[in-house]
């Protein structure tokens, strides 16, 4: 027997270590990278296989309900794992519990672009419209350097299942750099007077996330991201080549890439980049690319011109 690998996997973003906050849910676009060039998983009458990641320290928790259909069939979370492993996947849901309870996050990178996306984009509500508190900003960063090193190391799972023939890039390459979109908003604080009994027992993590909501400090989550490699153009300039560009599936629709691609002209021209390129281009991305071409042209007056007759 064999299981459509796409139609077996679920992602889902959480916030916080408990799998059963779960605000959004996917599936895969592409498996071939586990499972073959087919992306099939053989041997198995039922495969359910959930991946629960964070969204803003990105550590994550795969679990699988399977039913096996041959025996000695190849278990589909090993095949996941010879590849999701170093990206910090666990299969351990304490010790996933653990990571998210100790990691204080802070984004990696300079922030280099904010926005508020339209109320209404191509029919679809934004989060702006759920929440006035939300803002997006993007970050930029070479990949070899730190913190954004151990942070794209986890967020570069998300590449393989969205995009066709994925592979991880050279991590120690400083011609890699990255951009990557957070998803900002602070968080008032809510919380109600407790005994000092129940405060006594609290974890020291989560007086301090406690603290951090008293203080209004704001909480991330990853929406997307992109990778560029720079090649050097003599005498003193260099061109830009986009290597992955993803918006994870929840936040798509949103305005979010064109945004995404309206910062990478900005900084290539403060960086002095004479062109950006593309390795491969799908046809949705064909199009966001000529639509927000357009509005970069028209933003720089290239279209405001005098008839003359």
């Amino acid at each position: 027997m064999q299981l459509d690998g796409c139609a077996s996997v679920s992602l889902h973003l959480v916030r916080g270590p408990s799998i059963e906050q779960s605000f959004a849910q996917f599936r895969p676009m592409f498996t071939h990278a586990f499972f073959g060039d087919e992306g099939l998983i053989m041997g198995y009458k039922r495969a359910n296989i959930d991946l629960y990641v964070e969204e803003e320290t990105l550590n994550s928790f795969i679990k699988e309900d399977i039913e096996v259909a041959n025996q000695g069939a190849a278990d589909p979370i090993d095949q996941m794992m010879e590849s999701l492993d170093r990206c910090g996947v666990s299969r351990d849901f304490a010790d996933f519990h653990n990571k998210c309870e100790k990691t204080k996050f802070e984004p990696a990178g300079q922030p280099v672009y904010q926005y508020v996306p339209a109320p209404s984009f191509r029919g679809k509500q934004s989060e702006r419209d759920k929440d006035p508190d939300v803002s997006y900003m993007i970050f930029r960063s070479r990949v070899c350097e730190e913190p954004m090193r151990s942070y794209h190391r986890k967020l570069q799972m998300m590449g393989l299942f969205l995009i066709d023939r994925a592979s991880f890039i050279e991590e120690d390459d400083d011609q890699w750099e990255i951009f990557v979109i957070l998803r900002k908003k602070f968080t008032d604080d809510q919380s109600e007077e407790q005994d000092d009994d129940i405060k006594i027992n609290e974890t020291k993590q989560q007086l301090e996330k406690d603290q951090r909501k008293k203080k209004n400090y704001p909480e991330y989550g990853i929406v997307g991201y992109t990778t560029v490699y720079r090649f050097f153009r003599f005498p003193d300039s260099s061109r830009w080549r986009i290597s992955q560009f993803v918006i994870l599936p929840p936040y798509g629709g949103q305005g979010h890439g064109s945004r995404l691609l309206q910062c990478v002209y900005e900084e290539a021209l403060k960086s002095n980049v004479v062109d950006v390129t593309l390795e491969l281009q799908s046809p949705e991305f064909k199009l966001m690319r000529t639509m927000t071409d357009m509005i970069v042209l028209r933003k720089h007056g290239i279209f405001q011109f005098e008839y003359q007759y």
